[in-house]
Formats: C-alpha cells, sequence, structure tokens
C-alpha cells in the first residue's frame, strides 16, 4: 500500500495504540505507522464503538463483520470497529484496491479454514 505521501507500507506494519481521548476522557485507539502517523481512530460512544479515517470528519458505525470470526465479535463494540478502521485504512491506500484476499476478518471465514485443513492433508487423510 502507498500513503498519501508515496511511502509503502502493509497492513501489518499498523498498531493499534490506545490513548485517551481527552484529559480523563475515554480510552480510544489511534492505528498508527511505526513511523508515528496516525491513520484512523477507533473511540467509545454513548454504548458503542465508532470508526473514522484521520482525514475524515464523519465517525462511523461498525458494519456487521462476515464470515466465521462474526459470532466473537459484537456488532457494536471495539473488535468491530477495529476491524472497519483496518479495511478502511487498506481501501484508502491499497494500490489496485484488491490486495484484502486474506486480511482482517477474511482471513477467518469458513471457506479459508477448510481450505487450510485441505492443504495440510496428505493422500492418506491424516494432517500433520
Amino acid at each position: 500500500m502507498i500513503d498519501d505521501r508515496g511511502r509503502a507500507f502493509d497492513i501489518e506494519d499498523v498498531e493499534m495504540k490506545t490513548t485517551a481521548a481527552w484529559r480523563n476522557g475515554p480510552r480510544a485507539f489511534d492505528a498508527e505507522l511505526p513511523d508515528g502517523r496516525v491513520l484512523g481512530h477507533v473511540m467509545p460512544y454513548e454504548g458503542r464503538w465508532l470508526w473514522r479515517l484521520s482525514d475524515d470528519v464523519e465517525w462511523h458505525d461498525p458494519e456487521p463483520v462476515r464470515g466465521g470470526i462474526a459470532r466473537f465479535i459484537d456488532p457494536d463494540g471495539r473488535e468491530a470497529a477495529i476491524l472497519n478502521l483496518l479495511e478502511a485504512i487498506e481501501t484508502r491506500y491499497s494500490a489496485s484496491g484488491t490486495d484484502m484476499e486474506r486480511d482482517m476478518g477474511e482471513a477467518f471465514t469458513d471457506a479459508d479454514i477448510m481450505t487450510g485443513v485441505e492443504d495440510a492433508t496428505d493422500a492418506s487423510g491424516v494432517t500433520r
């Protein structure tokens, strides 16, 4: 992926760092690159979590998480908002917009899990 300054980075370079939204305020999370640039934010608001990219003014409710991981994630919770933010970062900064097939929650879809299981079995059907 290429950032707005022309520097390459990978979604794995993005760290979610906790900060205070304001002095003595709720804990928020910043999606930050190793050089300190912040790409987005996740913050609690009225019992739910919201996210936004750093250059956006509008906060977003998380979209439902799909795939096998969805049953473990609260749709209005912190994890859903973080996954939505990371997906938005990939969409915004991806050079092609199609390099996201195995990242985020999609890595946990039932189809991907079964593909991994099939790859790990030999002809006799024994998993190694």
